[in-house]
């Protein structure tokens, strides 16, 4: 279905070719890379040129082979972290949407405590407590977009609850845990689905944010936010090169995603698509 639907919309086949594309370049780094991405080369603040194709950084690394690699580490820690949201907050949604009493208020105040700081702040001192690494970011950018999942998925079954098909399973004496999981779970995670492919996008912003103040992954492991702050004192000298391709492939990456969302909403919902 999706892929027919792709060929039939603009806006869904160019997500899905950029995603593919970043995804691919991922898997094919190690092919595609010319040069090692933590290796200094010769050539100190190379411009653009055939040898490099991308120029060289003040530490004399090549700017391609680390924009490549980079799409490893900023894709499997957007990829994860959204997984790592989905696995915790939909069930936890489904949960605190079907049952009532004093834990129910207890995940939903927890909920709002994550969601009363802003994201990067809360993000910045969990990593100035847990440090820099690939870990420590994944782990907290899944743990602070929990709640979005929560509230997403609470919102559509409060409404599913109530149809007869849940009332009929409680008369003939289907336990709680069997409608959770066959009745409610397949049938009230669309919407988490769809977002999840935005929150990729908006976990990988995150990850070059942090990684762009240095409390993100550190260097030298090659990741686009880290590239663009070693690049950044370059461009007042006119040497952009080293900024301006990994700022590149973030922007293309996030909108390749967002794009796929849209699409993903669009097929879920026939509504929509006329």
């Amino acid at each position: 279905r999706f892929l027919l639907y792709v060929r039939a919309d603009t806006g869904a086949m160019v997500g899905t070719v950029i995603v593919l594309a970043f995804v691919l370049m991922a898997i094919l780094a190690p092919v595609i890379a010319p040069y090692d991405p933590v290796t200094p080369t010769s050539e100190y603040r190379s411009p653009p040129s055939w040898k490099h194709l991308f120029g060289t950084d003040p530490s004399g690394l090549d700017v391609f082979s680390r924009t490549i690699y980079a799409a490893r580490v900023d894709l499997f820690v957007g990829i994860g972290g959204a997984a790592l949201s989905m696995v915790i907050g939909i069930p936890l949604g489904v949960a605190v949407g079907y049952f009532r009493g004093w834990g129910v208020g207890l995940v939903l105040r927890s909920a709002d405590l994550l969601q009363a700081f802003p994201v990067f702040v809360l993000a910045m001192a969990a990593m100035a407590v847990a440090g820099p690494s690939i870990r420590n970011v994944l782990l907290i950018i899944g743990i602070l977009n929990v709640p979005i999942y929560v509230r997403l998925v609470r919102s559509e079954v409060l409404v599913f609850r109530e149809r007869p098909a849940i009332e009929a399973a409680r008369c003939v004496g289907v336990s709680d845990y069997a409608i959770l999981r066959h009745y409610l779970l397949p049938n009230n995670i669309e919407a988490a689905m769809v977002h999840a492919s935005v929150n990729v996008g908006m976990a990988i912003l995150l990850t070059a944010a942090l990684s762009f103040i240095g409390a993100g992954i550190p260097v030298p492991t090659p990741e686009w936010g880290s590239m663009v702050g070693i690049g950044a004192p370059m461009m007042i000298t006119g040497e952009w090169w080293a900024a301006f391709f990994p700022g590149v492939a973030i922007g293309l990456c996030v909108f390749g995603f967002a794009m796929l969302g849209d699409a993903i909403r669009v097929m879920v919902n026939p509504e929509r698509r006329f």
